[in-house]
């Protein structure tokens, strides 16, 4: 949905037509980041096991990753309820793919896989582990956040690497702790419209906006 500042209702932009796996439809959609160059939502469909472009306005989407007839899989070219998606200044493209517990690095315009951070079919809490991941997060030096949901944390890789540190309240501690520190954390993406007065971003499958969202900066959790 597509909420203009101010406005009460909103315009359905990408599916509406029940689920399924059709062009037409989305299935269970959750994470989802906004491509300005091509006016495009980038959606992880979480049901339908791919992510799929939806150029705003158009009816249907066009696959970037995962099966087009919601096969899942642990292969490099499949996903498995993939819940967060980014995408950086290269159009590559990162997922969170929840239920192998991985999160998977696609090249621009490839439609095979590399994991960068977790270990495909291998939940557990070691700093090269993850279980369940579900938001994702880029920053401007490509350090890749997750929220590490049935882990009740929030990891940082640093680029080039695949061992993560806990980003906690001032604190930064090894991920071998099994500490508490959230519960759990959800989607960790948030969409800005042209001028900035407005923020949007899904927290656990809901819709939230500036009225409702606190500022927290890369460290606090």
């Amino acid at each position: 949905m597509q909420y203009l500042q101010g406005a009460s209702s909103g315009t359905v932009v990408a599916g509406g037509n029940g689920p399924g796996t059709n062009t037409s439809q989305l299935w269970l959609p959750f994470g989802f980041t906004l491509d300005l160059s091509t006016n495009s939502l980038i959606i992880a469909n979480y049901a339908a096991n791919n992510v799929v472009r939806w150029v705003i306005g158009a009816t249907g989407w066009t696959l970037l990753a995962g099966s087009a007839t919601g096969a899942s899989g642990s292969s490099s070219t499949l996903l498995n309820n993939p819940v967060g998606v980014a995408l950086d200044q290269y159009k590559n493209l990162y997922v969170a793919d929840a239920a192998n517990h991985r999160i998977q690095y696609f090249l621009a315009g490839q439609s095979s896989a590399t994991t960068i951070a977790g270990i495909s079919g291998s939940p557990g809490i070691s700093a090269t582990q993850l279980n369940r991941p579900y938001g994702i997060l880029l920053d401007s030096q490509l350090n890749l956040y997750v929220a590490d949901n049935s882990n009740n944390r929030v990891q940082i890789f640093v680029h080039y690497s695949t061992m993560a540190t806990t980003s906690t309240t001032s604190t930064t501690t090894t991920t071998t702790t099994t500490a508490t520190l959230l519960n759990p954390p959800a989607i960790i993406q948030w969409l800005f419209d042209g001028d900035f007065s407005d923020v949007y971003g899904t927290y656990n499958g809901s819709l939230v906006n500036n009225s409702n969202v606190t500022w927290m900066s890369p460290g606090y959790a």
